[in-house]
């Protein structure tokens, strides 16, 4: 393990950021096409799906060897990724509180029209 004279991560560039993007717009068009009952769209969504699956494995073992066998999660970084979720879980909550209450909204009160 070696020891940095600086808190933070410098990360290298990964492949996986864009294969998952090309599986996911490999995913979209295959919806697509099976919603326009082309028969080719079935085998685009599986073969899709199952590359998405692989690429987030595969990106997610990279992170894991990132802060483990390499250890360039220093607590700063470490800190960082806590404070990112946690500010993720929270705009997950405002947006679902937003949406439901709008729901509610619309059901309670309808317009006059």
């Amino acid at each position: 393990m070696r020891r940095k004279n600086y808190g933070y991560q410098l990360i290298e560039n990964s492949p996986w950021v864009l294969y998952t993007t090309i599986s996911i717009m490999s995913l979209m068009i295959g919806n697509i096409m099976y919603m326009n009952k082309y028969k080719e769209g079935y085998i685009i969504i599986i073969i899709s799906i199952i590359s998405i699956i692989y690429n987030i494995s595969q990106w997610w073992e990279e992170v894991i060897k990132e802060g483990t066998i390499r250890g360039e999660h220093t607590y700063k970084v470490q800190e960082g990724l806590k404070k990112g979720f946690i500010l993720f879980v929270i705009s997950e909550i405002c947006i679902f509180i937003t949406l439901f209450y709008s729901y509610i909204y619309s059901s309670i009160i309808p317009s006059i029209e």
